[in-house]
């Protein structure tokens, strides 16, 4: 804990540090969240801009049945949460994590004040919801910060999820994050069968809901939801990114079923993404993990969707070119999907010269090309030191190895020391043990959470092993079926990657790419 104190320092007042538990007699928190298996899986929203969209989910129940309701609610803008209770005590609470596993963040959730600690129900219980940061909170959090010459908080969302993972509940206790519970696993087995009595059933026990929740009986009643809370949600305390439409009769759900990511009985309606107008300062490019090259608008700050914006992506040079934009321009953005702010035209020209095509990486200096369709260009040098890091960054990705506690910012640093230039090199960090320790900003406690989360990923599958190869061409499917193929890691060297040619999704250009590889 001390050590997380001395290298997160930065983040913290010093009233915050000096209330540590690592200041008190027999204080005790858990060094490392533990990983647990949810009850059942957490699945994300399948996601709408279009009533017409919504239109064709309520055609997809009505196959099933004519009589049906719904009942619709804000879309939370934060981190979802689970939350078991025992004999009417709370006992744990776990993430979404990756939707089948979570981490275990009890003693964090218990320094929420409006999420109850006991509740009269005797029955076992897991109710699920959203755990956000107020925005008032999020001001004054950001007002401190600034006062104390610190980097600010980018969004409540970010800074929501970063709070619960703090290994402070003290510091958790402090910042007042907050909570909406809506829906109960298992409920058929606590005689709920509706959405509606489920929300009532949350509300008698102190569980804190939404106030905007309501059931609705048809399409006409959906529509004005949408448009009245598209002005509603501008006066909240929190942020939403559009609503959630649920079939209220839960009887009715397994028959609709679900895909591996979301239910067929949920849809989230989200609103067209905020514009803004901005100057464009500057366009520079990134190298990603495969050599493609991305070009980036450098902006003058502007606030988009509840948030600062200097950065926005511009996609490749023919982007650039469509749109015939270039530095000191005006030009509009938006997020797509709410989340990446993009540069999506000019609104006032002010430079009528075009932008003409980066020529050189500006990691390894060597020239970059256009592939034979001149939409994309790449760096081909197998030694640029960008390449090289994120092809690091990615093996530990949530999507590969999902080695967390490593993180991008440890991986450059260490690279940069030397300890990790290669992926075995990440195998081998245990064996620095002590001279990592010792490296400033690092300490026993982060060191052994980095090395037991490294041990940890040797269990996982061998197709995320292969897709954080980053084998050129194999995607997430691709090596899925690879693995299935291929069946042990160890049988690389000897395995016959030609026979790929003669399957339908493969082809020459993956399969010379498994061979080269």
């Amino acid at each position: 804990m001390k050590a997380y104190e001395n290298q997160y320092s930065y983040l913290f007042s010093q009233e915050e540090l000096e209330k540590s538990p690592t200041n008190r007699i027999n204080a005790h928190v858990a060094k490392i969240f533990k990983k647990i298996h949810h009850s059942e899986p957490m699945l994300s929203l399948n996601k709408t801009y279009t009533i017409d969209e919504i239109e064709k989910f309520m055609q997809n129940i009505a196959k099933i049945t004519n009589n049906f309701s719904f009942f619709i609610e804000p879309k939370i803008d934060g981190l979802s949460i689970a939350i078991k209770y025992k004999n009417g005590r709370l006992f744990q609470a776990i993430t979404r994590g990756n939707g089948e596993i979570g981490e275990d963040v009890t003693s964090n959730i218990l320094q929420i004040k409006n999420i109850p600690k006991r509740i009269d129900y005797k029955k076992n219980l897991e109710v699920r919801g959203e755990i956000f940061l107020p925005i008032d909170e999020f001001n004054q959090i950001n007002k401190k910060l600034i006062t104390q010459n610190k980097p600010i908080l980018a969004n409540p969302r970010n800074a929501a999820s970063g709070t619960i993972r703090q290994l402070n509940p003290e510091i958790v206790k402090e910042r007042n994050l907050s909570s909406f519970l809506y829906y109960i696993v298992s409920a058929a087995e606590h005689n709920i069968h509706t959405m509606e009595e489920a929300f009532n059933f949350l509300n008698k026990l102190g569980f804190n809901t939404s106030s905007q929740a309501k059931k609705v009986s048809n399409l006409e009643a959906i529509k004005k939801y949408i448009d009245d809370f598209k002005n509603i949600k501008k006066d909240l305390n929190y942020e939403t990114d559009g609503i959630v439409i649920k079939l209220n009769e839960m009887k009715l759900y397994d028959q609709l079923g679900s895909t591996s990511k979301f239910p067929h009985w949920a849809i989230a309606f989200k609103y067209e993404p905020d514009i803004a107008i901005t100057t464009l300062k500057d366009i520079f490019i990134t190298i990603g993990r495969t050599g493609v090259v991305t070009y980036n608008a450098s902006l003058e700050e502007v606030e988009l969707s509840g948030t600062k914006v200097t950065f926005a992506t511009l996609n490749n040079f023919e982007f650039i070119k469509n749109l015939n934009i270039n530095i000191g321009d005006e030009v509009y953005i938006k997020k797509s999907g709410e989340i990446i702010p993009c540069v999506i035209g000019v609104a006032n020209k002010k430079n009528q010269a075009a932008f003409e095509p980066f020529e050189k990486c500006p990691y390894c200096q060597e020239k970059i090309f256009f592939n034979e369709t001149k939409l994309e260009q790449f760096c081909l040098n197998e030694n640029c030191p960008e390449i090289k890091i994120r092809k690091l960054i990615h093996f530990t990705s949530k999507e590969a190895l999902d080695i967390n506690s490593l993180g991008e910012k440890n991986i450059i640093f260490l690279n940069k020391l030397g300890f990790i230039e290669k992926i075995e090199d990440i195998y081998n960090l245990k064996n620095h043990k002590d001279k990592l320790i010792a490296l400033q900003g690092f300490g026993e406690v982060s060191i052994n959470k980095i090395i037991a989360s490294i041990e940890e990923s040797k269990e996982k599958s061998l197709e995320k092993f292969i897709f954080g190869f980053s084998i050129p061409l194999v995607g997430q499917k691709a090596a899925k079926f690879i693995a299935s193929k291929l069946l042990k890691l160890e049988n690389v060297l000897n395995f016959d990657f030609g026979i790929f040619a003669t399957f339908h999704d493969f082809g020459e250009k993956i399969t010379s790419a498994l061979i080269t590889w």
